[in-house]
């Protein structure tokens, strides 16, 4: 599976004709990414995902990706003023 496939399987859009990965950022996560995400131990070739309100991180698991950190509402908390 790829990074792409496991985004569009774990976040469903709610509008069939909308593709998520248009709605949500993704890139190869870096180094510094451990220093902004609290709990976070950086790897080569995880993928940091966003979509505004949470982020997470997607780490290469045999021929899968699994969710190894999650923020914001992905966790389940709520931003401050929300």
């Amino acid at each position: 599976m790829t990074i792409s496939q496991r985004i569009r399987q774990d976040i469903a859009s709610p509008f069939l004709d909308i593709d998520v990965l248009n709605v949500v950022v993704h890139r190869r996560a870096v180094i510094y990414d451990e220093a902004r995400l609290p709990g976070y131990l950086f790897r080569s070739g995880d993928y940091f995902v966003t979509d505004g309100s949470g982020s997470c991180v997607y780490r290469a698991v045999n021929a899968d990706f699994e969710r190894v950190w999650a923020g914001g509402e992905w966790a389940g908390e709520k931003k401050p003023n929300s």
